[in-house]
């Protein structure tokens, strides 16, 4: 039996490397599949150290004879696997059917799929292996007193933090503002009406300190402002993340790590001065989650301080408030609140009717009218069915019926639908409609819809995996975040006369955070991948699941339900749209990674 699995340890591991370095030259069905196929460097010597290396971590992987470990690795290996085969296919090709239409594109991604599954298999089965051991043992490490839970400590990492993210500021003054915050710039001072397609709350925030910084006849200064308190609240919120860590008494290394992350991150640093939406609402978030956290672990004490339940609620309005795809997170989180807390419904029905009221009533109600605030057009949030759409107009215009292209018309009054489709962006579809027509002919529209995916399911999958595979495929790559504060043709954003005027070169800032777009760098390309951080939340929620620690899943029931929504966003892979999973990460991966610890005191 031993030989056995010796000799499916050397063919498996064979079937990786064959896997890794199989690369195809040729699409052609019409070729025999060994023409059409070269190796990425076969003759490297590296090949045979990795050949030697995975023969011997497969050959300890199949020795583990727990049960529950191998189905929980083997079924998290199967998922991780069809997102990262699917998402290659589309990614190079934007079309799934040209896979199953090519026998030798078949066998190569067949190929692919085999050792891909093989490798995640034995990789997820050594890690929680690991990890399982490590918990169970019983260590001893020192408690640095640098990392203790005290108010000096969390104002020393507070400083740390915000230290790290001045060079930035100084390198980039005033800010970083896209076109997105010019609109809501215009809004906040009155040059523009208001309207709710950005956030309004964060619209009255850019209002405060533009309009201070009108007070000096100078707006640059008002952009200066807002970066410097956004990058305190930014660098608050991550330092009280270390102190909450160490009060619940988290492993050491895992502090460690955090605070290097949310300090020397480029991404934090970026967005620290970026006048966006997303970056309040992660904040808000973090906040969010470390309740729901102290809820799971402490849930008595959690409902019984009445201090805990108003900043909870405040918390939750924020969330709601600062994003408008918010309010579906609260809502698709509360069942699972009141599930976990069934003693404690009252409490928290109070708390979600409160929220509520104030939301609709208040906000959306009294505040929207008396301010006329204008809605956002229903079209933004139909970005998937309208790909759908456009993309049967691309590839299945002569199967569409007089009456279907008459329909598509009256809603796309242009020739060239299928032409200006972008199958990774939305923007050109949803400009192009008549959102007038869609307003008074909404029951048309969805006929129309379900009518054409009826006949053409393949073609609306397709449209929906293009549009969005960038969130849970790893190697997918999208611009992070700007640099600059966004050119206008308008005369009256022209007249703020909103610049750049750096304090600093900074060429070392820039030469790190140009890494933040790269995706040749191994490795490091990773950490800047929304599918990477994604398969991490995926792998901790198996792990969890594994261990039998249930109720820490509530942990990650709000990330999960903000990525189920940004899947229907109009862009493939928009990282700030996700930077609440970047936040929210050392809390989703580390509070319940508790070592079996015999702690010294060391200063």
């Amino acid at each position: 039996m031993e030989i056995i699995k010796k000799i499916i340890a050397f063919i498996l591991s064979i079937l990786i490397i064959f896997s890794i370095t199989i690369n195809i030259n040729d699409i052609s069905a019409n070729i025999p599949f060994t023409d059409s196929i070269n190796f990425m460097q076969s003759n490297s010597v590296v090949w045979i150290i990795l050949l030697l290396f995975l023969y011997f971590i497969i050959e300890y992987c199949l020795k583990i004879k727990e049960k529950r470990l191998i189905i929980c690795s083997g079924i998290l290996s199967i998922i991780l696997t069809i997102m990262y085969v699917i998402g290659n296919i589309i990614d190079t090709y934007l079309d799934f059917g040209i896979v199953l239409s090519n026998k030798n594109l078949f066998l190569f991604y067949l190929i692919k799929a085999c050792g891909t599954f093989v490798l995640l298999y034995t990789a997820v089965t050594c890690v929680f292996d690991f990890i399982n051991k490590k918990i169970e043992k019983k260590t001893k490490i020192k408690e640095w007193g640098f990392f203790k839970a005290t108010r000096k400590n969390f104002l020393i990492y507070w400083i740390i933090i915000f230290a790290m993210y001045i060079p930035y500021f100084l390198t980039y003054y005033p800010g970083i503002a896209t076109p997105d915050s010019l609109s809501q710039i215009t809004q906040a001072i009155g040059i523009d009406g208001l309207s709710n397609h950005h956030p309004l709350l964060h619209t009255f925030v850019i209002g405060i300190f533009m309009n201070l910084g009108g007070l000096f006849n100078n707006y640059n200064i008002g952009i200066a402002i807002y970066s410097i308190i956004q990058m305190l609240a930014l660098s608050g919120i991550f330092a009280y993340t270390i102190y909450y860590m160490a009060k619940k008494e988290i492993p050491l290394p895992f502090r460690i790590i955090t605070l290097v992350f949310y300090a020397l991150y480029p991404v934090h640093s970026l967005y620290s001065i970026t006048m966006w939406k997303d970056i309040p609402f992660a904040i808000c978030m973090l906040i969010f989650t470390i309740f729901i956290n102290e809820l799971i672990t402490n849930k008595e004490d959690f409902f019984k301080s009445k201090i805990n339940l108003f900043l909870f609620a405040i918390s939750i309005l924020l969330v709601i408030l600062f994003r408008n795809n918010g309010i579906y997170v609260i809502i698709l989180t509360a069942p699972f609140l009141f599930v976990f807390a069934k003693q404690y419904y009252r409490q928290l029905a109070v708390i979600f009717v409160s929220v509520l009221i104030i939301y609709s009533a208040l906000w959306k109600g009294i505040i929207f009218n008396t301010l006329k605030v204008q809605e956002s057009s229903i079209v933004e949030a139909l970005s998937v069915p309208l790909q759908q759409i456009a993309r049967v107009v691309r590839d299945n215009s002569d199967k569409l019926t007089i009456e279907e292209k008459e329909t598509i018309y009256k809603f796309w009054p242009i020739d060239n639908l299928g032409e200006i489709y972008d199958p990774r962006l939305s923007d050109n579809v949803k400009w192009s409609m008549d959102s007038e027509a869609l307003e008074n002919n909404k029951g048309e529209f969805i006929k129309l819809w379900i009518g054409l995916f009826l006949k053409n399911p393949g073609t609306y999958i397709e449209s929906f995996l293009c549009n969005s595979y960038g969130y849970w495929y790893p190697e997918a790559s999208n611009w992070v975040a700007s640099r600059v504060i966004s050119e206008s043709e308008d005369q009256d954003v022209q007249s703020l006369n909103l610049k750049q005027t750096p304090i600093i070169e900074g060429k070392t800032v820039k030469n790190i955070d140009s890494y933040t777009e790269s995706r040749n760098v191994p490795i490091l390309s990773m950490l800047f991948s929304i599918g990477f951080a994604m398969w991490l939340i995926f792998g901790q929620m198996t792990y969890i699941i594994y261990k039998k620690q249930y109720k820490f899943l509530l942990l990650f029931v709000p990330i999960l339900f903000l990525w189920l929504t940004n899947l229907a966003s109009p862009v493939f892979c928009e990282f700030r749209y996700m930077y609440s999973l970047f936040t929210c990460l050392p809390i989703l991966l580390f509070v319940v990674c508790k070592t079996n610890v015999e702690r010294k005191e060391s200063a």
